[in-house]
């Protein structure tokens, strides 16, 4: 008898725990090393001020390039930090804000710093190192 308890309390456990509230779901770990250059007008408008592009394909669902300052760069994985697992966990910018956006979850995250506000997300993004090399190429590597 005490071990079909034990089981029964082992199996509501892990159906609590699984289903969870996107908090304790971590974005997956992959390999990325990108080097772009950002005179290059694919990029979107880089070399601006406050300007960004997206580039998918590399991180988990693709990355968010973001110039801050002058040669500051910030680079997000574009995989929302709430319930990332989700297909529809995907962090966009908002052309009129310059801000993230996750349109599945309504939650907002800076391209200053990665953190969210508003909407139910509470980690940042999953955020690359990105180093510009000279005056144009910017290599982005998570390692």
């Amino acid at each position: 008898m005490r071990i079909l308890l034990g089981l029964s309390l082992i199996i509501i456990a892990s159906v609590i725990y699984s289903c969870g509230d996107g908090i304790s779901q971590e974005i997956p770990e992959v390999y990325v090393d990108l080097t772009i250059d950002v005179n290059d007008p694919a990029y979107g408008n880089l070399k601006q001020i406050k300007g960004y592009t997206m580039i998918k394909g590399v991180g988990v669902k693709g990355i968010i390039v973001f110039h801050n300052e002058v040669n500051q760069y910030f680079a997000y994985d574009m995989n929302c930090s709430y319930l990332p697992n989700s297909d529809c966990a995907t962090v966009v910018v908002d052309t009129a804000t310059t801000m993230g956006y996750d349109v599945c979850c309504n939650s907002y995250f800076s391209l200053e710093n990665g953190f969210p506000f508003g909407g139910p997300a509470l980690r940042p993004l999953k955020q690359y190192t990105a180093n510009l090399q000279g005056s144009a190429l910017l290599t982005i590597s998570n390692f």
